[in-house]
């Protein structure tokens, strides 16, 4: 995926910078997703380039502070500390210990939002061959 694409899915991350691995937005946005604040999805919202997010990662301690939508549920991954998740929240599909790392969220973002997920991302790689 080239820079000049679009992002294909959008997740909004209603946690504190700190509890993702160092790199792991940067790493989302390349591989397609875009990883925003409630406030940059209100100012996409007013743009018209986005109605409603495909995703919202949360930190446990935040899930009062989810809005709710009208229609479908939007689904959520909890970012959860020592004790994991409590309490039963029919929108949400996952689980992942703080700070949330690329691999363990691309799993569940995957199983969610893909036809076809994968567990691994795809890195784009030259490998010169040589055939007789």
């Amino acid at each position: 995926m080239s820079a000049s694409e679009p992002v294909r899915r959008v997740i909004v991350m209603h946690a504190a910078p700190e509890a993702f691995a160092p790199r792991t937005r940067l790493l989302f946005h390349k591989l397609g997703y875009s990883i925003v604040d409630p406030d940059e999805l209100v100012a996409m919202q007013g743009q018209g380039s986005c109605d409603r997010p495909d995703l919202r990662i949360v930190d446990e301690r935040s899930l009062g502070e989810v809005p709710e939508e009208s229609g479908p549920p939007v689904p959520i991954i909890v970012l959860s500390g020592r004790h994991g998740v409590t309490g039963a929240d029919p929108r949400i599909v996952g689980a992942v210990r703080r700070p949330a790392g690329l691999h363990e969220l691309y799993r569940l973002v995957q199983q969610v939002l893909e036809e076809t997920p994968r567990t691994s991302p795809r890195v784009a790689t030259h490998l010169p061959a040589h055939c007789h």
